[in-house]
């Protein structure tokens, strides 16, 4: 009985090995009768393009010529990128691109990965064969309004829907992989320009992708914004011309397992529609901050303690601020904003690079703490005084366009120099610069 019952699980285990290798092999077949499908195109213009890809304008093209093809980039640009290579588009192929109105066309791809379709005509999102094989979705600047088919996605790392008309979100919550997120612009057709209206975004309609490390609104009014201090890996968050609560913007960052690192404010208004002045010692717990980009109102700067970069724009920086905490800050840009009392920036030494734009700074002799100084940048500005350059012997670029300059004798004391622009500034003798023009290293704009 024994043996009949070993005899009957050998017979058993061939006719199974059997059947698996029939199945393999019929699954081989049917993917090499694919390969060799003739591609019949749903779209002209995206057929055009990719026959101009493929340098093959007249003969039929097979799923076998694309199979190499992981990352397909269209969009208005004239320009298609891949992971093979990068196409542009002829003057005689433009009027072919900005214009395809489906996505089916991917289906004639059979290893996509990432699919880059921007700044076109499409107006519904189409399911890939092999979408749980995509983990980048671009549909930016396209006719989506709304996200049926987004499900079907699930993989999805990073999705960008920016400048489409899309009001519900709440499809997005079945994109659990999510972690980079684009919604701007997501409001109706301005019919003015290329951008839409403002939008209205509640955080609570994608309360679910709790994974996100980086999410980007811009021209939205916010409702719920304090929701986000429920997403614990969250880096990057920016806020581009946004209307919200303030206070709840503030609670964001009320979580002890918060990570952020980034935080764009661009012209940020509260609910009412007034401007905001962003007071950042109301953050809590921004010990990983270390990018801080701000356009208006900004105070208590001070309390970043960790920052390394700080981009400000269109601000007053009062005599009562103090940069004295920021120790590792090594980027500084400051564009059309005004200092009540610029030895603030004495505080400052481990700067490497100083962007100003009409700030009207008349003296380096604020910024000579930084020995570390490489590349400096005074456009638009008061610089009456460079002699405090010879602080600075790792300087190796100098950019002081439409200043108030006479006296640039001092860059013969520079010997790391790369690059100088010193244009529309009234300087009285340029034979320093004559001698280094000798120096073929060195670029110069006069």
């Amino acid at each position: 009985m024994k043996k009949i019952f070993i005899i009957v699980l050998v017979l058993m285990m061939i006719f199974l090995c059997s059947c698996n290798s029939k199945s393999n092999n019929a699954a081989i077949s049917n993917t090499s009768d694919n390969d060799n499908s003739v591609i019949v195109w749903e779209d002209k213009n995206f057929e055009a393009l990719m026959r101009y890809y493929l340098n093959n304008f007249d003969k039929d093209i097979y799923i076998r010529d694309l199979n190499d093809i992981t990352k397909l980039k269209i969009s208005s640009n004239w320009k298609i990128e891949t992971n093979i290579k990068e196409c542009e588009i002829p003057e005689e192929y433009q009027n072919k691109t900005g214009l395809i109105t489906s996505m089916k066309d991917i289906d004639n791809f059979n290893n996509l990965s990432e699919i880059s379709i921007y700044n076109n005509e499409i107006d519904s999102i189409h399911t890939y064969k092999n979408s749980s094989n995509i983990i980048l979705l671009n549909l930016s600047f396209n006719k989506i309004q709304n996200l049926s088919g987004i499900e079907n996605y699930g993989n999805l790392t990073n999705l960008d829907i920016s400048d489409n008309y899309i009001e519900d979100l709440k499809p997005l919550n079945n994109l659990s992989q999510l972690r980079t997120l684009d919604l701007s612009y997501i409001g109706p057709s301005a019919n003015i320009g290329y951008r839409n209206s403002i939008s209205n975004i509640d955080i609570n309609t994608i309360s679910e992708l709790t994974n996100l490390e980086s999410l980007i609104i811009q021209n939205s009014n916010i409702t719920n914004i304090s929701a986000l201090n429920k997403f614990n890996y969250l880096k990057s968050l920016d806020l581009f011309e946004c209307n919200l609560n303030i206070d709840e913007l503030y609670l964001i960052s009320d979580n002890d397992k918060n990570i952020i690192e980034t935080l764009a404010f661009i012209d940020i208004s509260n609910i009412s529609g007034e401007p905001a002045v962003l007071d950042m010692s109301k953050f809590k717990n921004l010990n990983n901050l270390r990018y801080l980009h701000v356009s208006g109102g900004l105070k208590n700067i001070n309390s970043l303690n960790n920052l390394d970069s700080l981009d400000m724009i269109d601000n007053f920086i009062g005599k009562d601020e103090s940069f004295s905490n920021l120790e590792n800050l090594e980027w500084l840009k400051i564009l059309n904003s005004k200092f009540e009392d610029p030895t603030v920036l004495e505080d400052l030494n481990k700067l490497e690079t100083v962007y100003f734009s009409e700030t009207e700074i008349s003296s380096l002799k604020y910024l000579k703490n930084n020995k570390n100084l490489i590349s400096l940048w005074i456009v638009n500005g008061n610089l009456n005084d460079i002699s405090d350059l010879k602080e600075f012997a790792n300087l190796e670029n100098i950019m002081v366009p439409n200043n108030k300059i006479t006296d640039i004798s001092v860059l013969s004391e520079l010997h790391n120099l790369k690059r100088i622009s010193i244009l529309d500034n009234p300087i009285k003798d340029y034979t320093v610069i004559d001698n280094i023009a000798n120096k073929e290293e060195i670029q110069i704009i006069k």
